[in-house]
Protein backbone atom coordinates (compact mmCIF):
# COMPACT_ATOMS: atom_id res chain seq x y z
CA UNK A 1 0.00 0.00 0.00
CA UNK A 2 1.76 3.51 -1.23
CA UNK A 3 -0.23 6.71 -1.56
CA UNK A 4 -3.27 5.51 0.29
CA UNK A 5 -4.39 2.65 -2.28
CA UNK A 6 -2.76 -0.30 -3.58
CA UNK A 7 -0.93 0.08 -6.06
CA UNK A 8 -0.24 -3.02 -7.45
CA UNK A 9 -4.22 -3.57 -7.95
CA UNK A 10 -3.67 -0.36 -10.28
CA UNK A 11 -0.69 -1.76 -12.32
CA UNK A 12 -2.49 -4.87 -12.77
CA UNK A 13 -5.30 -3.68 -14.09
CA UNK A 14 -3.65 -1.66 -16.31
CA UNK A 15 -1.85 -4.60 -17.59
CA UNK A 16 -5.23 -5.86 -18.04
CA UNK A 17 -6.52 -3.38 -20.18
CA UNK A 18 -3.17 -3.10 -21.93
CA UNK A 19 -2.84 -6.94 -22.96
CA UNK A 20 -6.84 -7.02 -23.94
CA UNK A 21 -6.13 -4.35 -26.35
CA UNK A 22 -3.26 -5.93 -28.12
CA UNK A 23 -5.61 -9.16 -28.14
CA UNK A 24 -8.08 -6.83 -30.17
CA UNK A 25 -5.32 -5.37 -32.29
CA UNK A 26 -4.25 -9.36 -33.37
CA UNK A 27 -7.67 -10.57 -34.25
CA UNK A 28 -7.95 -7.40 -36.43
CA UNK A 29 -4.97 -7.74 -38.01
CA UNK A 30 -3.43 -4.61 -37.14
CA UNK A 31 -0.23 -4.53 -34.96
CA UNK A 32 -0.37 -1.14 -34.23
CA UNK A 33 -3.72 0.86 -33.47
CA UNK A 34 -5.19 1.73 -30.53
CA UNK A 35 -3.42 -0.56 -27.87
CA UNK A 36 -0.64 1.33 -28.49
CA UNK A 37 -1.66 4.44 -28.30
CA UNK A 38 -3.49 3.51 -24.85
CA UNK A 39 -0.37 2.34 -23.62
CA UNK A 40 1.91 5.35 -25.04
CA UNK A 41 -1.28 8.26 -23.32
CA UNK A 42 -1.46 5.95 -19.66
CA UNK A 43 2.33 5.79 -19.20
CA UNK A 44 3.31 9.30 -21.05
CA UNK A 45 0.62 11.07 -19.25
CA UNK A 46 0.94 10.11 -15.98
CA UNK A 47 3.81 8.08 -14.73
CA UNK A 48 3.09 4.89 -12.13
CA UNK A 49 5.15 7.09 -9.78
CA UNK A 50 2.76 10.05 -9.68
CA UNK A 51 0.25 7.36 -8.10
CA UNK A 52 2.54 6.64 -5.43
CA UNK A 53 2.89 10.43 -3.89
CA UNK A 54 1.27 11.46 -1.08
CA UNK A 55 -2.06 12.36 -2.38
CA UNK A 56 -5.20 11.00 -0.94
CA UNK A 57 -7.71 9.18 -3.17
CA UNK A 58 -10.16 6.93 -1.84
CA UNK A 59 -8.61 3.07 -2.42
CA UNK A 60 -12.78 2.11 -3.31
CA UNK A 61 -12.37 4.36 -6.32
CA UNK A 62 -9.83 2.53 -7.97
CA UNK A 63 -10.71 -0.91 -6.74
CA UNK A 64 -13.71 -0.71 -8.59
CA UNK A 65 -12.75 1.67 -11.38
CA UNK A 66 -10.18 -0.42 -12.65
CA UNK A 67 -12.05 -3.93 -12.49
CA UNK A 68 -14.73 -2.09 -14.92
CA UNK A 69 -12.52 -0.77 -17.27
CA UNK A 70 -11.37 -4.24 -18.06
CA UNK A 71 -14.40 -5.40 -17.93
CA UNK A 72 -15.76 -2.65 -20.69
CA UNK A 73 -12.64 -3.57 -22.80
CA UNK A 74 -13.53 -7.35 -22.98
CA UNK A 75 -17.04 -6.22 -24.27
CA UNK A 76 -16.24 -3.49 -26.67
CA UNK A 77 -13.69 -6.17 -28.29
CA UNK A 78 -16.22 -6.95 -30.81
CA UNK A 79 -16.94 -3.44 -31.50
CA UNK A 80 -15.44 -1.02 -33.99
CA UNK A 81 -12.21 0.60 -33.81
CA UNK A 82 -13.50 4.06 -33.78
CA UNK A 83 -14.79 2.98 -30.15
CA UNK A 84 -11.29 1.60 -29.39
CA UNK A 85 -10.25 5.31 -30.52
CA UNK A 86 -12.43 7.24 -28.61
CA UNK A 87 -12.04 5.52 -25.25
CA UNK A 88 -8.20 5.84 -25.88
CA UNK A 89 -9.23 9.65 -26.50
CA UNK A 90 -10.91 9.81 -23.17
CA UNK A 91 -7.94 7.96 -20.76
CA UNK A 92 -5.18 9.86 -22.59
CA UNK A 93 -7.47 13.16 -21.85
CA UNK A 94 -8.78 12.39 -18.08
CA UNK A 95 -4.82 11.57 -17.21
CA UNK A 96 -3.59 15.00 -18.96
CA UNK A 97 -6.67 16.66 -16.22
CA UNK A 98 -5.45 14.42 -13.55
CA UNK A 99 -1.64 15.43 -13.70
CA UNK A 100 -2.39 18.90 -13.99
CA UNK A 101 -4.82 19.16 -11.21
CA UNK A 102 -2.24 17.25 -9.08
CA UNK A 103 0.59 19.69 -9.66
CA UNK A 104 -1.49 22.60 -9.15
CA UNK A 105 -2.90 21.54 -6.17
CA UNK A 106 -1.01 18.58 -4.42
CA UNK A 107 2.84 18.83 -5.70
CA UNK A 108 5.03 21.07 -3.64
CA UNK A 109 6.67 23.95 -5.17
CA UNK A 110 10.36 24.31 -4.47
CA UNK A 111 13.21 26.15 -5.02
CA UNK A 112 15.40 28.79 -3.68
CA UNK A 113 14.47 31.43 -6.22
CA UNK A 114 11.59 32.68 -7.82
CA UNK A 115 12.55 31.38 -11.59
CA UNK A 116 13.13 28.10 -9.75
CA UNK A 117 9.86 28.39 -8.20
CA UNK A 118 8.19 28.93 -11.42
CA UNK A 119 9.74 26.35 -13.03
CA UNK A 120 8.85 23.69 -10.45
CA UNK A 121 5.27 24.68 -10.80
CA UNK A 122 4.77 24.72 -14.74
CA UNK A 123 7.25 21.99 -15.34
CA UNK A 124 4.94 19.24 -15.39
CA UNK A 125 1.67 21.21 -16.63
CA UNK A 126 3.57 22.78 -19.62
CA UNK A 127 2.10 20.93 -22.13
CA UNK A 128 -1.31 20.72 -21.55
CA UNK A 129 -1.06 24.73 -19.85
CA UNK A 130 -3.35 25.87 -22.36
CA UNK A 131 -6.21 23.33 -22.50
CA UNK A 132 -6.81 23.35 -18.79
CA UNK A 133 -6.25 27.45 -18.49
CA UNK A 134 -8.99 27.89 -21.06
CA UNK A 135 -11.37 27.06 -17.99
CA UNK A 136 -9.69 28.73 -15.46
CA UNK A 137 -8.09 32.21 -16.91
CA UNK A 138 -10.83 33.90 -17.44
CA UNK A 139 -10.70 37.57 -20.04
CA UNK A 140 -7.65 36.91 -22.19
CA UNK A 141 -9.37 37.11 -25.10
CA UNK A 142 -11.34 39.87 -24.02
CA UNK A 143 -8.23 42.31 -22.62
CA UNK A 144 -6.42 41.43 -26.00
CA UNK A 145 -9.76 43.05 -28.13
CA UNK A 146 -10.14 46.30 -25.74
CA UNK A 147 -6.11 46.51 -26.07
CA UNK A 148 -6.57 47.00 -29.90
CA UNK A 149 -10.27 48.47 -30.22
CA UNK A 150 -9.90 52.27 -30.28
CA UNK A 151 -6.60 52.70 -29.48
CA UNK A 152 -4.50 55.07 -31.22
CA UNK A 153 -3.17 53.88 -34.85
CA UNK A 154 -0.20 51.93 -34.31
CA UNK A 155 3.19 53.14 -35.34
CA UNK A 156 4.95 51.10 -38.19
CA UNK A 157 7.80 50.14 -36.13
CA UNK A 158 5.50 49.19 -32.88
CA UNK A 159 6.51 47.17 -30.44
CA UNK A 160 4.65 44.68 -27.75
CA UNK A 161 5.65 43.41 -24.52
CA UNK A 162 3.94 40.25 -23.36
CA UNK A 163 5.15 39.98 -19.40
CA UNK A 164 4.71 36.78 -18.27
CA UNK A 165 3.33 35.38 -21.76
CA UNK A 166 4.09 31.55 -21.20
CA UNK A 167 3.17 29.92 -23.87
CA UNK A 168 2.13 32.78 -25.97
CA UNK A 169 -1.77 32.34 -26.05
CA UNK A 170 -2.20 36.09 -26.37
CA UNK A 171 -0.02 36.29 -29.15
CA UNK A 172 -2.32 33.98 -30.61
CA UNK A 173 -5.11 35.43 -29.54
CA UNK A 174 -4.11 38.82 -31.36
CA UNK A 175 -3.20 36.93 -34.63
CA UNK A 176 -6.58 35.61 -34.32
CA UNK A 177 -8.29 39.18 -34.77
CA UNK A 178 -5.64 39.52 -37.32
CA UNK A 179 -3.78 42.45 -35.82
CA UNK A 180 -0.50 40.89 -35.18
CA UNK A 181 1.06 41.73 -38.03
CA UNK A 182 0.49 45.59 -37.07
CA UNK A 183 3.65 45.32 -34.86
CA UNK A 184 7.33 45.26 -35.90
CA UNK A 185 8.27 43.42 -32.98
CA UNK A 186 6.68 40.92 -30.28
CA UNK A 187 8.56 39.74 -27.39
CA UNK A 188 6.86 37.26 -25.09
CA UNK A 189 8.99 37.32 -21.71
CA UNK A 190 8.37 34.81 -19.02
CA UNK A 191 10.82 32.85 -16.14
CA UNK A 192 9.50 29.82 -17.19
CA UNK A 193 11.53 27.68 -19.88
CA UNK A 194 9.18 24.83 -19.71
CA UNK A 195 6.29 27.36 -20.58
CA UNK A 196 8.73 29.53 -23.52
CA UNK A 197 9.61 25.99 -24.90
CA UNK A 198 5.72 25.67 -25.69
CA UNK A 199 5.96 29.32 -26.65
CA UNK A 200 8.72 28.81 -29.42
CA UNK A 201 7.03 25.58 -30.76
CA UNK A 202 3.81 28.14 -31.15
CA UNK A 203 5.76 30.01 -32.90
CA UNK A 204 7.66 27.79 -35.19
CA UNK A 205 4.00 26.60 -36.29
CA UNK A 206 2.46 29.83 -37.15
CA UNK A 207 5.28 30.74 -38.96
CA UNK A 208 5.29 34.03 -36.90
CA UNK A 209 8.78 36.23 -37.82
CA UNK A 210 7.52 39.21 -35.88
CA UNK A 211 7.71 37.19 -32.50
CA UNK A 212 10.00 36.62 -29.90
CA UNK A 213 10.35 34.59 -26.93
CA UNK A 214 12.51 35.70 -24.32
CA UNK A 215 13.53 34.35 -20.95
CA UNK A 216 13.98 36.93 -18.42
CA UNK A 217 12.36 39.19 -15.36
CA UNK A 218 9.42 41.23 -15.81
CA UNK A 219 11.05 44.04 -13.70
CA UNK A 220 14.51 44.39 -15.50
CA UNK A 221 14.41 43.17 -18.93
CA UNK A 222 14.36 45.64 -21.73
CA UNK A 223 14.03 45.31 -25.26
CA UNK A 224 16.73 46.45 -28.20
CA UNK A 225 14.01 48.97 -29.21
CA UNK A 226 13.65 52.55 -27.36
CA UNK A 227 9.95 52.44 -27.59
CA UNK A 228 7.24 50.10 -26.28
CA UNK A 229 3.82 50.98 -27.64
CA UNK A 230 1.84 48.11 -25.85
CA UNK A 231 2.97 45.94 -22.47
CA UNK A 232 0.63 43.11 -21.10
CA UNK A 233 0.39 40.99 -18.36
CA UNK A 234 -2.23 38.12 -18.35
CA UNK A 235 -2.73 36.77 -15.15
CA UNK A 236 1.16 36.63 -14.06
CA UNK A 237 1.14 40.35 -12.17
CA UNK A 238 -0.07 37.99 -9.08
CA UNK A 239 2.84 35.83 -9.65
CA UNK A 240 5.56 38.49 -9.77
CA UNK A 241 7.39 38.91 -5.75
CA UNK A 242 7.81 42.40 -6.67
CA UNK A 243 4.42 43.65 -8.94
CA UNK A 244 5.22 47.14 -7.99
CA UNK A 245 8.76 46.90 -9.85
CA UNK A 246 7.26 45.00 -12.33
CA UNK A 247 4.87 48.23 -13.15
CA UNK A 248 7.47 50.88 -12.48
CA UNK A 249 9.37 49.11 -15.24
CA UNK A 250 6.59 48.98 -17.57
CA UNK A 251 5.65 52.49 -16.93
CA UNK A 252 9.19 53.70 -18.10
CA UNK A 253 9.17 51.29 -21.04
CA UNK A 254 6.06 52.78 -22.49
CA UNK A 255 5.94 55.76 -24.72
CA UNK A 256 3.44 58.66 -24.17
CA UNK A 257 0.22 57.25 -24.94
CA UNK A 258 1.21 53.45 -24.60
CA UNK A 259 -1.03 51.36 -23.45
CA UNK A 260 -1.16 48.43 -20.62
CA UNK A 261 -3.35 45.75 -20.49
CA UNK A 262 -3.76 43.33 -17.28
CA UNK A 263 -6.30 40.55 -17.04
CA UNK A 264 -6.17 38.86 -13.41
CA UNK A 265 -7.33 37.63 -10.09
CA UNK A 266 -7.99 40.11 -7.53
CA UNK A 267 -9.55 41.21 -4.17
CA UNK A 268 -10.80 44.16 -3.07
CA UNK A 269 -9.65 46.22 -0.32
CA UNK A 270 -11.85 46.65 2.85
CA UNK A 271 -12.39 50.01 1.79
CA UNK A 272 -11.95 50.30 -1.85
CA UNK A 273 -11.47 53.90 -3.88
CA UNK A 274 -14.82 55.19 -5.11
CA UNK A 275 -16.19 53.19 -8.63
CA UNK A 276 -14.38 50.05 -7.27
CA UNK A 277 -16.29 47.06 -6.07
CA UNK A 278 -15.91 46.10 -2.55
CA UNK A 279 -16.15 41.94 -1.53
CA UNK A 280 -16.98 40.76 1.70
CA UNK A 281 -14.36 39.77 4.74
CA UNK A 282 -14.72 35.90 4.26
CA UNK A 283 -14.31 36.29 0.27
CA UNK A 284 -10.80 38.58 0.50
CA UNK A 285 -9.50 35.88 3.26
CA UNK A 286 -10.69 32.89 1.07
CA UNK A 287 -9.58 33.71 -2.17
CA UNK A 288 -5.89 34.98 -1.05
CA UNK A 289 -5.60 31.81 1.25
CA UNK A 290 -6.82 29.58 -1.79
CA UNK A 291 -4.52 31.40 -4.44
CA UNK A 292 -1.60 31.55 -2.40
CA UNK A 293 -0.82 27.87 -1.97
CA UNK A 294 -0.27 28.02 -5.57
CA UNK A 295 2.56 31.26 -5.08
CA UNK A 296 -0.36 33.32 -6.64
CA UNK A 297 -0.46 36.12 -4.28
CA UNK A 298 -3.93 38.29 -4.94
CA UNK A 299 -3.24 42.11 -3.41
CA UNK A 300 -5.94 44.27 -2.86
CA UNK A 301 -3.32 47.16 -4.33
CA UNK A 302 -3.15 46.20 -7.47
CA UNK A 303 -6.31 47.87 -9.27
CA UNK A 304 -5.35 51.55 -6.88
CA UNK A 305 -1.91 51.46 -7.81
CA UNK A 306 -2.59 50.88 -11.68
CA UNK A 307 -5.49 53.95 -11.22
CA UNK A 308 -2.74 55.96 -9.53
CA UNK A 309 -0.17 55.42 -12.40
CA UNK A 310 -2.18 54.69 -16.01
CA UNK A 311 -5.29 56.87 -17.08
CA UNK A 312 -8.24 54.45 -17.26
CA UNK A 313 -9.13 53.10 -20.09
CA UNK A 314 -10.93 50.24 -19.97
CA UNK A 315 -11.91 48.45 -15.94
CA UNK A 316 -14.13 45.52 -15.48
CA UNK A 317 -14.14 43.60 -12.39
CA UNK A 318 -15.95 40.37 -12.94
CA UNK A 319 -16.10 36.83 -11.91
CA UNK A 320 -15.66 33.61 -13.88
CA UNK A 321 -16.68 29.82 -12.88
CA UNK A 322 -13.68 27.52 -11.97
CA UNK A 323 -12.87 24.18 -13.78
CA UNK A 324 -14.49 21.21 -13.02
CA UNK A 325 -16.41 23.46 -10.32
CA UNK A 326 -18.83 25.80 -12.09
CA UNK A 327 -20.51 27.38 -9.23
CA UNK A 328 -17.39 28.90 -7.34
CA UNK A 329 -17.01 32.17 -8.99
CA UNK A 330 -12.79 33.30 -9.74
CA UNK A 331 -12.92 37.09 -8.95
CA UNK A 332 -10.44 38.73 -12.04
CA UNK A 333 -10.61 42.08 -13.75
CA UNK A 334 -10.02 43.67 -17.32
CA UNK A 335 -7.75 46.70 -16.95
CA UNK A 336 -6.19 48.76 -19.97
CA UNK A 337 -4.23 52.22 -18.88
CA UNK A 338 -2.64 54.84 -21.00
CA UNK A 339 0.81 56.33 -20.36
CA UNK A 340 0.14 60.25 -20.51
CA UNK A 341 2.41 63.28 -19.28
Amino acid sequence: MKGGYPLQLIENEYMAVKQSLFARCKVTGRDSCAAESLQVGLSGAIPFHFFQSNIFISNGIFSSCFPLIGSYWRVLGSESDMVLSTITSVFNWLFSQIKIIYHMFLSPISGQTHKDRLESFYSHQASGYDEFRKKLLHGREDMIKSLVNGSRPLPKDAVWIDFGGGTGSNVEAMAKIGRLNDFKKVYIVDLSSSLLRVARERIAANGWKNVEAVEADATTWRPREDRVDFVTFSYSLTMIPDWFLAMDHAHKLLGTGGLIGIVDFYVSRKYPPEGLKSMSWIFRTFWQLWFAFDNVNLNPDHLPFLLSRFKKRVLDERRGPAPLVPLLQLPHYIFVGEKTN
